[in-house]
């Protein structure tokens, strides 16, 4: 069941990405909304303390000012309509189990009950690492060409690990 952690912290996470939206223009933006993200996840049980999330701030060079007045704010464009948002839009896209991951506007896997399920392709680091980089590389070379054994920049492996832990840590 949700409850006010959660929620909390996916209001947390909505108005990172608001704040700091992807473009490829701003990579470098973007890399540290998804390390402020990481730290969060991480340690998700730490949401209530605001020393946390500062900390998480300041490690991924994100405002933690800006964090707060987002969450905080009651309005239109404020945490708690992002979060309302959010719903409605997992609810559209028939979301009905967290975690569910999502790769280019198609359902890739559910985890449910400590269970991978529907992961065509597979539900390892690997196969998710492997679609990922298709994707990422469709249109430049061919998916069948995308090698799972290619080089990973150090960026990635950090990645990788962080996901593969992750991904022990719910077995």
């Amino acid at each position: 069941m949700h409850g006010p952690g959660e929620c909390l912290g996916n209001m947390i996470h909505l108005c990172g990405a608001k704040l700091y939206p992807y473009s490829n223009a701003a990579e470098k933006q973007n890399t540290t909304f998804i390390q402020f993200s990481q730290c969060l996840v991480h340690n998700y049980e730490k949401l209530s303390d605001q020393s946390f999330i500062e900390g998480c701030a300041k490690g991924g060079k994100v405002d933690f000012q800006e964090i707060n007045e987002c969450v905080s704010d009651q309005g239109f464009e404020g945490g708690i309509e992002l979060l309302k948002s959010s719903v409605e839009w997992s609810e559209y896209l028939g979301v009905r189990t967290s975690c569910t991951i999502r790769l280019a506007g198609h359902r890739r896997c559910v985890r449910d009950g400590g269970t991978w399920t529907d992961c065509e392709g597979g539900s390892r680091v690997e196969d998710l690492v492997r679609d990922v980089k298709a994707k990422y590389y469709e249109g430049e070379r061919e998916v069948d060409e995308v090698d799972e054994d290619e080089a990973l920049e150090p960026s990635d492996k950090k990645y990788e690990e962080y996901w593969r832990a992750w991904l022990e840590a719910q077995n």
